[in-house]
């Protein structure tokens, strides 16, 4: 998450795969009830910005793979990110609906906590 942390570790050891998770966060602020409507309007915000926001820095970053919140990931990001060459990997997805729709905009990969969920994807 932390750009000068990527940049050091690419200095160190650039033999290391490197990704950037986009957004930094410390806490899930969709479980909060009093935050729902608010996240609602900050991740329509973000899942717009975030394609314009990748395709500049990626390239800055030299990362291999993105991983993104899955609200924000759009067919338009997968675009970006294999432009890139970057892999696009989505968190965390509980859901197989949602997961398909994932795969169909061109993610790379998914995070979940059932991973029951692959064997019927």
């Amino acid at each position: 998450m932390e750009m000068h942390t990527l940049k050091r570790v690419l200095e160190l050891a650039p033999e290391l795969r490197r990704g950037w998770t986009y957004p930094k966060v410390t806490k899930d602020w969709t479980s909060k009830r009093w935050a729902k409507l608010p996240m609602r309007a900050a991740l329509i915000g973000m899942r717009a910005r975030l394609p314009g926001l990748a395709a500049e820095k990626l390239p800055q970053f030299g990362v291999e793979a993105m991983w993104v919140y899955h609200p924000l990931v759009s067919a338009r990001l997968a675009r970006i990110c294999d432009i890139a060459g970057v892999e696009l990997i989505a968190w965390t997805v509980d859901d197989l609906p949602r997961m398909r729709q994932l795969v169909d905009a061109g993610v790379h990969g998914i995070v979940s906590n059932d991973p029951r969920l692959f064997a019927q994807l």
